[in-house]
């Protein structure tokens, strides 16, 4: 399901209800993003890079490039079908913020990344039509703080040129005799320019000069003069509580796509990903803020976020040698398909049309199928075995399979249709788990894998390099 700006802004839409309900009831949630590009590995000199200098190579590519795409598919089982229910959602991204805000975001698109995207028919007039908006919340104490002094009519002053000193006065003399007048015409000025003309400096020095001079009045700036009205406190109130009902809406409004990602944080709901560590670091970037300065201070907040994440990258690798091209998300998913079970269906107001391939919301269900099939045929090979050696036996089976069902149509094999039979995914708090879930799969590094959930001594989280 592709979610639209329209869909999901309208003032009495259940879609977001619907998404965060979802969210709630699920076992899991698999995400995936597309981005604007990708930074490039950096070449270290007779070795390979480490995770703290991959973390700080790709928290550099976070705040070049940006999010366009992001797809969250949420997994249920649902027991009088005996299927896991799929409901994958497909986010675009807008860029634009609300005008009123002047928070300008710079965009930066790498040509390789938007061949590849065009190539698969991504749509990126999408993005600014009918993309989800979003602030991530440093963005919004940002814009909350700026609202807050607008509407307070909290404004710094500015400098008085030499050459408004004159325009200055005559404006001070103006609104003077209008007070000292007994019987004024109306219950207003106009307070305009030389020639009925005003500028946009000469209306801040006219709102300073009344701030400094005349408490008692209060200014209103209209298209080509600055009416200053006597001020009314009942009135002040009224108007002001209108103000901030109003800066709020719009705020909210704002925030848009990051209740889904504040729904997940919430819910605290595992999250599934394949080659996940970059995507968390995007996620962080685009719906939190800036990233911190070292990996082991991301891994902390991560985990403290999401105690349980997946990455099925490192789940189809974490025993023995596979090559790349073995473990991208496709062509497991095609070696995978063999198993008949468990079963799985898409929603069937989730059913997805033509050119899907690189699609965030198609990825992130595609994942969700491929962690399900994974898990199911590792479970099938760790049996009853208690030892510690039946887990590093079943993990060293699973990747053996996968690896061995690569290299033939995996149609043709009775040995993979009967892989899981019957089985289920167990709860992430068993040993199934063990050794499976929060590793990170980092390729091309000294450590090639980050831990997230070891324990130091003071109780705090400590990363495995």
């Amino acid at each position: 399901m592709e979610v639209t700006r329209d869909d999901y802004e309208k003032d009495d839409s259940k879609l977001l209800k619907d998404i965060v309900e979802a969210i709630k009831t699920a076992q899991f949630v698999a995400i995936d993003l597309e981005f604007s590009g990708v930074q490039r590995k950096t070449n270290v000199l007779g070795r390979k890079q480490n995770i703290r200098e991959r973390y700080l190579q790709l928290k550099e590519g976070a705040e070049k490039y940006q999010v366009l795409q992001f797809g969250i598919c949420t997994v249920q089982y649902d027991e009088t079908e005996a299927t896991y229910i799929c409901r994958p959602y497909t986010f675009p991204l807008c860029p634009v913020t609300d005008p009123k805000w002047q928070m300008e975001r710079e965009y930066t698109y790498q040509s390789s990344a938007i061949k590849f995207l065009s190539d698969n028919h991504f749509d990126f007039n999408l993005l600014f039509s009918s993309g989800v908006r979003y602030l991530s919340h440093e963005e919004e104490k940002y814009v909350r703080d700026k609202e807050e002094k607008a509407i307070g009519g909290i404004m710094e002053d500015i400098h008085i040129e030499e050459s408004q000193e004159e325009f200055l006065k005559s404006v001070v003399n103006e609104l003077q005799a209008w007070i000292d007048d007994p019987n004024p015409e109306y219950d207003f000025i106009n307070i305009t320019g030389p020639n009925n003309e005003i500028n946009g400096y000469q209306k801040r020095l006219v709102h300073q000069v009344v701030r400094a001079k005349f408490p008692e009045l209060v200014t209103m700036s209209r298209s080509k003069f600055i009416q200053v009205i006597k001020r009314d406190d009942e009135q002040e109130a009224t108007v002001l509580k209108e103000r901030k009902e109003r800066s709020d809406y719009n705020i909210k409004k704002g925030i848009g796509l990051r209740y889904v990602f504040d729904a997940l944080k919430e819910r605290k709901v595992p999250i599934v990903g394949h080659n996940l560590f970059g995507d968390l670091i995007h996620l962080y970037r685009t719906f939190v803020g800036a990233l911190p300065p070292t990996v082991e201070d991301f891994a902390a907040k991560i985990h403290e976020d999401f105690p349980v994440v997946c990455d099925t990258k490192y789940i189809a690798t974490c025993e023995g040698h596979q090559s790349g091209a073995a473990s991208n998300l496709q062509t497991l998913s095609d070696t995978l398909n063999a198993l008949l079970y468990p079963s799985i269906s898409l929603h069937l107001d989730h059913q997805m049309g033509a050119n899907v391939d690189h699609n965030a919301g198609y990825d992130s269900f595609v994942t969700a199928k491929v962690l399900l099939k994974l898990i199911t045929s590792y479970q099938s090979r760790l049996g009853e075995g208690k030892e510690p050696a039946a887990e590093k036996k079943a993990r060293e089976g699973m990747v053996e399979f996968i690896n061995l069902m690569g290299q033939y149509d995996p149609a043709h094999s009775d040995q993979a249709a009967a892989q899981g039979d019957e089985l289920l995914l167990p709860p992430f708090d068993s040993r199934v788990w063990n050794g499976l879930k929060n590793r990170l799969r980092v390729n091309g590094t000294e450590e090639c894998v980050v831990v997230l959930d070891t324990i130091d001594e003071d109780g705090g989280v400590k990363l495995l390099l």
